[in-house]
């Protein structure tokens, strides 16, 4: 009988046995690394150069001030944008700002770097986030004294 299908219930079942356990394979990881691990002093260089220049920043700012309004633009964007007195800001931040920028500009940026150097990112790609914050507040500086002209 061809025709007929077979019966389930008859069937014998299987039994679920426990999988046969496998051999666990060991890779090395030692070979994965072919550099060794940067230093401590080639990933911090950025921050101890910040806090230099952190430091050197008023004088840096009192030798740029007989030189042209450009220079000082490019060197200090945030120190010179928080001090305008055309953005609305109250006199007394317009007074205290300046100055705190002037010391946390190139720490903070260096802080900046120093983070990218420790996800083991290229120098260039580590100095580049800097980079962009610094020339965009100068490109705002410049846009703001067109505008204001």
């Amino acid at each position: 009988m061809p025709d007929e299908k077979p019966n389930l219930k008859h069937r014998p079942r299987r039994i679920k046995e426990a999988p046969a356990e496998r051999s666990v394979l060991m890779y090395p990881t030692v070979d994965l690394e072919k550099d060794p691990p940067p230093k401590f002093i080639e990933i911090c260089w950025p921050l101890a150069g910040g806090l230099i220049l952190g430091f050197l920043a008023p004088m840096i700012q009192s030798e740029l001030i007989f030189a042209p309004r450009w220079l000082m633009w490019l060197v200090f964007p945030f120190v010179m944008l928080s001090g305008r007195r055309d953005l609305g800001l109250p006199e007394a931040l317009t007074i205290l700002l300046p100055t705190a920028i002037l010391y946390l500009q190139f720490p903070l940026e260096g802080l900046l770097t120093y983070f990218s150097l420790t996800r083991h990112a290229p120098v260039a790609v580590a100095l580049a986030p800097a980079f962009f914050i610094h020339a965009g507040g100068f490109f705002i500086l410049l846009m703001l004294s067109m505008y204001m002209k």
